[in-house]
């Protein structure tokens, strides 16, 4: 009996530590000129640092073609790693040469499971804000809650999680 006990506060605690842990977000804020000419795109997180993060650039025009047709594709995609900042985590990523066009921006967490998506337009004089992409969930029905400040998460142990807890229950027990 006293076995089953301590496998059931066992699972329980890392279940519970499992579920604490806040879900991961990623925010894309501006694309911004450089002195240099270069662009650089940045945003926020809640992410830890040091984790890398996935940056895709591709022209909007990108799809399928017959191959008799020619298609120009402009992107451009890179890591980069997520720096501490105060209350959020920080990113940046800087690229170069994209010619006057609207573009589809995706970062994704690389460790995890947290995504961002928005669209930018190039012209031969500005950069437009980055859109994200638009939500179809219904809004909240009654009130709203003020945003909590997110902590920063690293990937949750998981399944792998409890079967070590468990393993160690068993180990403790024998010995």
């Amino acid at each position: 009996m006293r076995t089953i006990s301590l496998i059931f506060i066992a699972t329980a605690v890392l279940l519970l530590v499992q579920a604490a842990a806040a879900a991961a977000t990623l925010e894309i804020g501006e694309v911004g000129k450089d002195p240099d000419g270069s662009l650089t795109v940045s945003g926020t997180t809640n992410i830890a640092p040091g984790n890398e993060l996935l940056v895709d650039i591709v022209s909007s025009g990108f799809g399928a073609t017959a191959k008799e047709e020619a298609g120009g594709f402009y992107g451009t995609s890179g890591t980069v790693t997520v720096e501490a900042g105060d209350p959020y985590n920080t990113w940046s990523y800087t690229f170069e040469g994209l010619p006057p066009e609207t573009y589809t921006i995706t970062v994704e967490w690389v460790e995890g499971d947290a995504t961002a998506s928005g669209t930018f337009t190039i012209t031969s004089e500005t950069v437009s804000g980055v859109t994200t992409a638009a939500t179809t969930a219904p809004p909240p029905a009654t009130t709203t809650v003020p945003p909590a400040t997110p902590t920063p998460t690293q990937a949750s142990w998981g399944a792998a999680g409890v079967v070590l807890g468990l393993a160690a229950v068993f180990w403790i027990r024998r010995s």
